[in-house]
This record gives structure tokens, C-alpha cells and sequence, in this order.
């Protein structure tokens, strides 16, 4: 007769306890969803607001590396200074990385046409000879009428489009020593050591002000 009482409650147990479970079990995972999209959208405001400072960073940056370069394109009495920054680089099919370079500041003399835009997410592949040039030297003064130092085709092909016989280019380092991209310089007439000098000094800020957000 026990055993037969035992049962029955045992079994009503079991069914009322396990109706809780999955109330509870319900309850805890729309709690837990609910605690997820929560962080979810806290995380994503944060990133939000820290893209956008970044932004506004680099507004500011911008206006500050274009008065400089204005100052050297007058100093140098240049035809075209620009900034190429590269990218990230990013794996290719056969999974050896490459990197892409951009130019992101360009200032040039009244009379010309911009440039900058042509320079626009170009993989550094094609500018092999122009950055082997580079590598033991900091700047480098090249010309389309002569072999030496050597620049490869695709960075002859941009002086030609430019219009002018020269090019400094000088290396810009980040104050961690990464090589982050180059400054160019154009013009028709012979560089100066002061000219060299100038640029190197002009790098060395611009560099800085690039990497503001890496200090």
C-alpha cells in the first residue's frame, strides 16, 4: 500500500518539478539573450564612438599635414608633394601577404591637376624596383631621364603623368620604426641638399602625426 502511495506522488514530483525546470530554463535563456544583446550594443556604441574620434583625429591630422606640405610644396618651389600611406596587408590566393599603398595628401603648384586620386589602393608589388632603391637610404632623388637609381616602370609612369623630371621621395618611419609609407616631392629642376634636408624634416613630422594614435 506504500509502494502503491509511494508512486503516484512520485510521478506528480517529477511533473511538477519538471514544469518548473523548463520555466526556469525558459526564463534564464531569455535573461542570458537579453544580457548578450545588451553587451552586444553596449560594445558596438563603443566602437562607434571610438571610430568616430578617430575620424575627428584624423580631420585634424589632415588639416595640420596639408599646411605642412603647403609650406614645403612654397619653400621647395615644388610641383607636387604628396603623402602615400599603405594599407594593411591582406592575404592573396596563393596566402603570401601583399600590401597596398594609397595616397592620402596631395598638394600641388596652381596649374596643375590633382593626382591623388590615381594612386588609390595600388599593391606595392608593382613598385618592387622604386622601394629596393629605397632600402638603404632614407631619401632618394630619382629622374625620368636617367636609370639611376632605378624606379620601375610603375613609378616612372607616375612622373610621366605628372609632367615633371624629378622626384625626392624620402621613407616615413613611425616612432615605432615601421615603414608606414613615403613622401614625394616633384619637380623639373635639380634637388638641393636644403631640399633634402626640408623633406626629411617635413617626413619626420608627418610621420608623427600619423602615428598619433599609436602613442
Amino acid at each position: 500500500m506504500a509502494a502503491e502511495t509511494g508512486i503516484p506522488k512520485i510521478i506528480q514530483l517529477l511533473t511538477d518539478y519538471g514544469i518548473s525546470i523548463v520555466i526556469v530554463g525558459v526564463f534564464l535563456y531569455f535573461i542570458i539573450r537579453l544580457l548578450n544583446i545588451g553587451i552586444d550594443y553596449i560594445a558596438r556604441k563603443v566602437k562607434e564612438t571610438s571610430h568616430d574620434e578617430a575620424l575627428n583625429i584624423r580631420d585634424q591630422v589632415g588639416i595640420e599635414i596639408n599646411d605642412i606640405l603647403s609650406k614645403l610644396l612654397e619653400d621647395c618651389d615644388s610641383d607636387r608633394v604628396q603623402v602615400i600611406e599603405f594599407s594593411n596587408s591582406v592575404m592573396s590566393v596563393a596566402f603570401l601577404p601583399f600590401r597596398y599603398m594609397t595616397c592620402t595628401y596631395e598638394v600641388y603648384k596652381f596649374g596643375k591637376a590633382g593626382l591623388g586620386h590615381r594612386i588609390d589602393h595600388i599593391s606595392t608589388s608593382l613598385f618592387a624596383k622604386f622601394f629596393q632603391s629605397m632600402e638603404h637610404s632614407e631619401v632618394c632623388a630619382y629622374s625620368i631621364d636617367h636609370k639611376e637609381p632605378a624606379m620601375g616602370g610603375a613609378m616612372y609612369d607616375i612622373m610621366k603623368e605628372d609632367g615633371s623630371h624629378r622626384a625626392l621621395c624620402c621613407k616615413l618611419i613611425s616612432d615605432t620604426g615601421k615603414f608606414i609609407g613615403y613622401l614625394s616631392m616633384m619637380k623639373d629642376d635639380p634637388f638641393t641638399s636644403e631640399e633634402s634636408d626640408a623633406i626629411q624634416d617635413v617626413a619626420c613630422k608627418v610621420s608623427s602625426l600619423l602615428g598619433v594614435l599609436d602613442k
